[in-house]
């Protein structure tokens, strides 16, 4: 957790230069000798180099929001306990649905879907 500032960091420079190296190249082959095989293939794989680098930021931002999100569910936990988790388990226990099922079924009724 304390690493993805940093990776989000290095993620959005990743992007940055992928972006200005495609705008470069664009730049470079804008002529009417720009078209050739040789250049088509730079474009494609700096395009692809772009897409890796988006798609590595975004992951990263995901885990971040994510790890977040379960930082916040586990300390209010720890604050006002686990009574509704232990409820859980008890019905569980007690024959009952799991709150994962109970939540499945929840959805199905509320998109209309039959079991």
């Amino acid at each position: 957790m304390d690493q993805l500032p940093d990776i989000i960091k290095t993620a959005k420079e990743e992007v940055k230069e992928a972006e200005e190296a495609i705008k470069y190249h664009e730049d470079l082959t804008s002529g009417k000798d720009g078209n050739t095989v040789g250049n088509k293939e730079k474009g494609k794989k700096l395009r692809e180099e772009f897409n890796l680098a988006i798609g590595r930021l975004n992951r990263a931002e995901n885990i971040f929001k994510n790890s977040e999100e379960i930082i916040s569910f586990w300390a209010g936990k720890l604050e006002f306990g686990f009574d509704e988790l232990l409820d859980d388990s008890l019905r569980v226990e007690n024959g009952g649905a799991s709150s994962w099922a109970l939540r499945k079924k929840s959805n199905k009724s509320d998109t209309g879907e039959e079991e």
